[in-house]
């Protein structure tokens, strides 16, 4: 059980997922962006729905807009993540156009007094084609919607809507509580909320600005920017040569505002997109079951040397060890056969780490793999460098952006970083062709090596399963619990299978049958040298035990000149870590 106080949603216009060739789906530092988001929305992603990007834990809506038939580009585009524990408590609402979509976040389950209806929208600028071609205000079908869910809960918008609504000017009206003759006139009539006037660092008012500060008024939303915790300034979120303004925006039903615990303009990543991220923290109380992962350890791995044999024959003939032995036999397991198995798994994996050494697995950081892994080849030690640079030039012209010295060297930089990442791509691929080319005829095999190699890097992010471990391994529990007859070509492969060489990297695995069924498969030992079936299953099936596993289990039987316990074996072969 899970107690998640607060809900942290964000809104990042990213101007496509592409930029001069470069992914920036493939880019660590974007990803690593939503690490701690619950709602997250890209906004212009540019991207077909073949494209769109999948993070792992993260549930995704994809809004595509049609290709340009002029251009045969696409533009536009709304991805919306939600965290895969949050899903059951939010619903996708119908939209009429692919350039806002809303969300209803149900009351009970985020323990709010109302439900939450969450608009992410992207309006294109006035004068762009697109806006011209269209024949309906995409900001008046976000009104309507706005009239409509206020009357059935509160409301909570995010995005670029490309319109600049100045300093201080106001989205309410000031101090219509004092006046009498509207209270007198409209017996409804809700007085706004006496909150702090807006403050901008963009104190230019544009004809959209002006229309989106009366929809406010209107409609009793209030803009975030600007008077909320986190950014009483108004911080710029746009940066282009041209200049910095406010577009992107969070608004909020006025009601919301004592939920809201702070709004946040992210840092500027110039590098990615020319828009600043921006997010906002609501207080919620939502209670939920945690999918717990990872619940099955893996068992211990034992390096199988020339003398472990008679160091694991010694080991069961050791008294504290044949005193369990004699424990095992005397219990009357009349239930479960899980536990029978499970109690002489124990002892047999008591003698191993007593006489085997154990394989030490090192820990490796999760977080460096995943950025060591992220890290394209061909990104050298001259661009890291360029990078840093511009990092460091950004820090600076976050504080002095009207400086025209300071902005002018910024874009200078940033457009020779850009042209630099360009060229090493493009020289990348030049010569991974090159290399392809020459290797098909003169070496099949690094060929393919190198093709498969340049698949997996291609993709954006590996996709999560969407079963648990847990589901799998009550799958399996229930699954083993129907009865199933062995099949005699089994015992008849066996003999076969006595003189086939065993390689080093290979585990092998014994299963014991009772009752005619597969109970477990308890032992397993990683081998270090060549040994035959034969070896291996004699190796385990020593004096100090034929006794207790023949009562046990089913009656032994004969490969060759040599008693056996009556199993099943199988070979599972290792490459590299992954178990094939």
């Amino acid at each position: 059980m899970v107690i998640k106080n607060s809900l942290h949603v964000s809104c990042w216009n990213i101007n496509g997922f592409k930029l001069k060739g470069y992914n920036k789906y493939s880019d660590s530092d974007f990803i690593s962006e939503f690490n701690k988001k619950d709602i997250f929305c890209l906004l212009e992603t540019h991207c077909s729905l073949e494209d769109a990007l999948e993070i792992p834990d993260f549930k995704a809506v994809h809004l595509i807009r049609p290709m340009s038939a002029r251009t045969r580009k696409r533009s536009g585009g709304i991805s919306v993540y939600v965290r895969s524990t949050l899903r059951p408590g939010i619903k996708f609402l119908k939209h009429k156009t692919n350039d806002y979509i809303w969300l209803k976040l149900c009351k009970q389950f985020f323990g709010l007094p109302e439900d939450l209806y969450l608009c992410f929208l992207y309006n294109p600028p006035a004068n762009s084609t697109y806006s011209q071609s269209l024949t309906y205000d995409i900001l008046e079908y976000v009104e309507n919607d706005i009239v409509s869910y206020s009357k059935l809960g509160k409301i909570l918008i995010a995005g670029d809507v490309n319109a600049r609504t100045g300093s201080k000017q106001l989205d309410f009206i000031q101090n219509d509580i004092l006046d009498t003759h509207i209270s007198s006139l409209f017996e409804e009539y809700n007085p706004d909320f006496d909150i702090p006037v807006r403050h901008s660092q963009d104190s230019i008012l544009s004809t959209r600005g002006k229309t989106l500060n009366d929809l406010c008024v209107q409609t009793g939303i209030r803009i975030l920017n600007g008077r909320t915790p986190g950014d009483y300034i108004g911080q710029l979120t746009c940066h282009t040569p041209m200049g910095s303004s406010v577009v992107d925006y969070f608004l909020s039903s006025e009601s919301l505002l004592s939920n809201i615990l702070f709004f946040k303009v992210h840092d500027f990543k110039a590098d990615l997109s020319d828009h600043c991220q921006v997010s906002t923290m609501l207080k919620v109380n939502c209670i939920f079951n945690a999918v717990q992962k990872d619940v099955y350890s893996i068992p211990n791995q034992y390096i199988w040397e020339e003398n472990s044999a008679e160091k694991f024959q010694n080991a069961l003939a050791s008294p504290l060890v044949q005193e369990k032995i004699k424990t095992f036999n005397n219990t009357n397991y009349t239930g479960d056969s899980n536990i029978m198995i499970q109690d002489l798994n124990n002892i047999l994996y008591e003698a191993a780490n007593i006489s085997i050494k154990k394989k030490i697995i090192k820990k490796v950081n999760s977080t460096a793999k995943v950025k060591k892994s992220q890290q394209s080849k061909w990104f050298d030690l001259p661009l890291i460098n360029m990078k840093k640079q511009l990092c460091d030039k950004e820090k600076l012209f976050k504080k002095y952006n009207k400086d025209p010295y300071i902005r002018s060297s910024f874009f200078a930089l940033l457009k020779k970083y850009r042209k630099a990442r360009k060229t090493k791509y493009r020289e990348f691929r030049a010569d991974l062709i090159d290399q392809l080319d020459n290797l098909r005829e003169e070496n099949p095999k690094s060929y393919w090596t190198l093709l498969e190699s340049l698949k997996n890097s291609d993709k954006k992010t590996e996709k999560s399963s969407n079963i648990t471990s847990t589901e799998w391994a009550e799958y399996f529990k229930d699954l083993n619990k129907k009865p199933v007859t062995p099949s005699p070509n089994i015992i008849e492969f066996l003999p076969e299978m006595a003189s086939i060489n065993v390689p080093a990297s290979e585990i092998v695995c014994v299963s014991l049958f009772k009752d005619k069924r597969i109970v477990l498969a308890p032992y397993a030992f990683p081998l270090a040298g060549t040994e035959t079936f034969s070896q291996i299953l004699e190796s385990l099936y020593v004096a100090s035990i034929r006794d207790t596993l023949n009562t046990r289990f089913n009656e032994p039987i004969t490969i060759g000149d040599k008693t056996l316990i009556k199993c099943y074996v199988s070979s599972l072969a290792l490459t590299g870590k992954k178990l094939k």
